[in-house]
C-alpha cells in the first residue's frame, strides 16, 4: 500500500517562475504533495484547471488553506506579507524566500510569527548559508585599515528580470562580514561609486552589480590585501536549488512553535 504524502503544500503565485519550481520540487518528493495553487491578484487564470496536478488556480488565500499544512511563497514583497498574514489567521506555517524584503514586511512578517512559525531567508540555498558563516569568520580574522589591512568587496550577478538591487544575498553576505568586524553594516556600505570620486574608504564594504541574460545567481566576497587575496563564493546553477531548500524548511517548520526563523536556526 502506497504511504500518503505526509505535508499537504500551499503555493502562492503558483504560475511564476519560483512557484512553477517550487511545484515541481514537492511533486518530486515521496514526503510532500502539492495541496493548492494560489494566483497572484487578479491572475486572468484563476479558477482555471493549472497541469499537472489538476488543481485549479485559486483567488482566495483561506479557500486554498483548506486541507493544506504549509505555505511556501516566493510572490513579490507585498504578496508575501499578505499571505503572511492570512497564513496567521489560517493557523498555517509559512516559508516566504522572496528578497526585496522591506521594513514594513519584515513586521508583518514579525506579527504574524507571534501566531504561527514563520521562516524567511534571503537565499534558501545550504551552499549560501554556509558561506555567509565563512564570510563572517574571514571578516573576523582579516582586519581592515593599514598596510596589511584587507578590503571587502562583494560581486553578484544576476538574471536581467531581478528587481533588487543589490540581491538579498549580496546583502546577506555583507551584513555577515560586518558582524564579523563588530561594524554597522549600513554605516560602511557603499553602492555607488561616481566615475570620480576619493580613494576607497579602508572600512568600506563595497557592492558591485551586474544584470543579464539568464544568469540564475552567482556571489562572490573579495577580501583583498596588499600581498594576496581571498575569494569567497557560490555559483546557483538552477533556481531548483532555492525551491529545494524551501521544501526542506518547510518540513523542518511544521515542527516548530510559533517565532520567527531563518537559515541559522535550521542548520543549527
Amino acid at each position: 500500500m502506497n504511504q500518503q504524502p505526509q505535508l499537504s503544500v500551499l503555493v502562492p503565485g503558483a504560475t511564476g517562475r519560483m512557484g512553477q519550481m517550487v511545484r515541481a520540487v514537492v511533486r518530486a518528493s515521496q514526503e510532500c504533495a502539492v495541496g493548492a495553487l494560489l494566483a497572484y491578484p487578479g491572475h486572468e487564470q484563476s479558477d482555471v484547471v493549472q497541469q499537472p496536478e489538476g488543481l485549479s488556480l485559486l483567488a482566495d488565500f483561506a479557500q486554498a488553506s483548506i486541507g493544506c499544512d504549509v505555505v511556501i511563497d516566493f510572490s513579490l514583497p507585498e504578496g508575501c506579507a499578505v499571505h503572511a498574514a492570512a497564513a496567521a489567521v489560517q493557523n498555517l506555517p509559512i516559508v516566504i524566500g522572496t528578497t526585496g524584503i522591506e521594513e514594513e514586511h519584515h513586521a508583518v512578517f514579525a506579527a504574524a510569527a507571534r501566531l504561527v512559525p514563520v521562516f524567511w531567508a534571503p537565499n534558501m540555498s545550504l551552499g549560501i548559508a554556509l558561506l555567509r558563516r565563512l564570510v563572517r569568520q574571514a571578516a573576523e580574522y582579516l582586519p581592515a585599515g593599514g598596510d596589511l589591512g584587507f578590503d571587502i568587496e562583494i560581486l553578484e550577478n544576476h538574471h536581467r528580470d531581478k528587481i533588487d538591487c543589490p540581491s538579498g544575498t549580496a546583502l546577506a553576505l555583507g551584513q555577515a562580514a560586518a558582524l564579523g568586524r563588530g561594524v554597522n553594516h549600513e554605516a560602511h556600505a557603499v553602492y555607488q561609486r561616481p566615475r570620480t570620486g576619493t580613494v576607497r574608504d579602508p572600512e568600506a564594504i563595497g557592492y558591485a552589480v551586474l544584470r543579464g541574460g539568464g544568469v540564475v545567481g552567482d556571489h562572490q566576497v573579495l577580501f583583498a590585501g596588499q600581498y594576496e587575496q581571498l575569494s569567497l563564493g557560490h555559483h546557483a546553477s538552477s533556481r531548483e536549488v532555492f525551491a529545494a531548500g524551501a521544501l526542506r524548511a518547510a518540513q523542518w517548520l511544521v515542527n516548530q512553535p510559533p517565532g520567527l526563523y531563518g537559515m541559522d536556526d535550521f542548520l543549527a
